[in-house]
């Protein structure tokens, strides 16, 4: 088995006719934690998309652990270990949240209770809100149970689509300390985010996009360490860190 957890290589992604993303190549190590980079409308979204098969055409290859899966559906990447929490979290509201999380717990094998105690344990935040329902909870609350909730199924791999955007700091920092943690425990993580701060503190390496093209790949720490790389790659400067939406 490959060593990469993914491998994307020249990869173009469409929209209809309308072209997303063009011939792009990164390589995710297992184990690693990569942060995908842009402003509105680079692609980044949109290369979680095509990672997933999810309402994207694909041209180019994408492999899992040297598994070619850019022709598979949804559903069957999904089946071969790839979690995905989109920007719009998709809880199920009219449920508690510990109701959502045994749902989820029917797609993996052993027992329920241990799959949900093991991903509380991995975002704490949830702990107290297992009793409330969906529609009783905040954006970032609602957050942190779709996290959850991806973590019920133990992926090898954990798409994350915004999961910054919008929230408070205090929830911020309590969830990218959860993907820290899931991270160090050998998750590969892989994240499409505009708060800078939070990537910069919970990933190795760091993609920019640009109009749908990759312009540069560095480490966390070169880009968080060099203001002339923010501003060029992202229009911003080292004191707004995490302000950008």
């Amino acid at each position: 088995m490959s060593t990469d957890a993914l491998v994307l290589d020249d990869v173009t992604l469409t929209y209809g006719s309308a072209t997303a993303v063009f011939g792009l190549s990164l390589t995710v190590g297992a184990g690693e934690a990569v942060g995908i980079l842009g402003r509105n409308g680079a692609g980044k979204t949109t290369t979680l998309r095509g990672i997933l098969g999810s309402g994207v055409r694909r041209k180019g290859s994408i492999r899992y652990f040297g598994e070619e899966i850019g022709g598979m559906r949804a559903d069957q990447v999904a089946r071969k270990g790839i979690g995905w929490v989109p920007d719009d979290r998709r809880i199920y509201t009219t449920l508690t949240v510990r109701e959502n999380l045994l749902l989820a717990s029917r797609e993996r094998s052993g027992p329920a209770k241990e799959a949900v105690d093991e991903a509380v344990a991995a975002v704490p935040l949830v702990e107290k809100l297992l009793p409330r329902k969906g529609v009783q909870l905040s954006g970032g609350e609602q957050q942190a149970v779709a996290i959850a909730r991806a973590v019920v199924g133990r992926p090898k791999v954990l798409l994350l689509d915004e999961p910054a955007e919008g929230l408070a700091p205090i929830i911020v920092e309590s969830l990218q300390q959860s993907v820290i943690e899931l991270s160090r425990s050998g998750m590969t993580i892989l994240i499409a985010e505009q708060n800078l701060n939070f990537v910069l503190g919970a990933t190795q390496r760091v993609c920019v996009l640009d109009s749908g093209r990759e312009v540069l790949t560095c480490s966390s720490e070169e880009f968080g360490n060099s203001p002339e790389l923010q501003n060029q790659h992202l229009a911003i400067s080292l004191e707004n860190h995490g302000k950008r939406r």
